[in-house]
C-alpha cells in the first residue's frame, strides 16, 4: 500500500471515492422517475428544434458535423446491447466513408469527375444524372436505421427528436445532390 501526500493509502482513497460515487448515485436515484423522464423529454424537444433549424440552414458542412456528433452520441447513449452497438458502429463507419466522397467532391472536383465515369447506370440517380456514391448510400442507410429506431422509441418527444434527425439527413442528401450536380454538370438543377 503506497501513501499519497495526505497520509491516505491508495486503497483508502479508492474506498472514499467509491463511497462518494455511491452517495451521488443514491441522490440521483432519489429523483423520481417521472422527473428524470420530464428532463429527458425536454432535452429531446430542444435537440429536435435545434436540429430542425440546422437542417434549414442549408450549410452542408454544419449539417454533416451535427450528424457526425449525433452518431457518436448514439454510440454512448443509445447502443446498450452488442447488436445496437454494432449497428451504430456500422453507421459511423459508413458515414465516415461517405465523408471521404464529400471531401473529394469539395476539395478535388476534377478527381470526383474522373471517379464519376466509373459508376454504372444502376448506381446513378436517373433524375439528376449523378452517382449514388458512398455518401448517398450512407445517408440512405442512416435514414433507414433511424426510421427503424422510431418504431422502437417509447417517448413521443424522443420520436420528435429522431424524426428531426431524419429530416436533417434528408436535407444533407438534398444539399449533397445539389453539390454533385454543380460539380459534375456545372449547373444547379431542380431536385424537387
Amino acid at each position: 500500500m503506497s501513501r499519497n501526500g495526505r497520509g491516505f493509502s491508495d486503497d483508502h482513497r479508492v474506498r472514499l471515492l467509491t463511497q462518494a460515487s455511491a452517495g451521488t448515485a443514491t441522490a440521483f436515484m432519489k429523483l423520481s422517475q417521472s422527473r428524470i423522464q420530464k428532463i429527458y423529454d425536454d432535452m429531446c424537444r430542444r435537440e429536435a428544434a435545434l436540429i430542425a433549424e440546422i437542417a434549414k440552414s442549408g450549410s452542408l458542412a454544419l449539417m454533416l458535423d451535427v450528424e457526425r456528433h449525433n452518431q457518436k452520441t448514439d454510440l454512448v447513449h443509445y447502443a446498450k446491447t452488442p447488436n445496437e452497438k454494432a449497428n451504430v458502429e456500422s453507421g459511423i463507419k459508413d458515414f465516415e466513408s461517405g465523408l471521404r466522397h464529400y471531401e473529394t467532391l469539395t476539395k478535388k472536383p476534377d478527381k470526383y469527375r474522373e471517379e464519376d465515369l466509373g459508376y454504372v447506370a444502376r448506381d446513378r440517380d436517373k433524375r439528376l444524372n449523378v452517382p449514388t456514391d458512398g455518401m448517398r448510400k450512407a445517408l440512405g442507410s442512416q435514414i433507414t436505421r433511424l426510421q427503424n429506431r422510431l418504431a422502437l422509441t417509447s417517448s413521443d418527444d424522443e420520436k420528435v427528436m429522431v424524426s428531426a434527425r431524419v429530416g436533417l439527413l434528408k436535407a444533407i442528401n438534398k444539399e449533397y445532390s445539389r453539390l454533385q450536380v454543380e460539380v459534375l454538370h456545372g449547373d444547379v438543377r431542380e431536385k424537387g
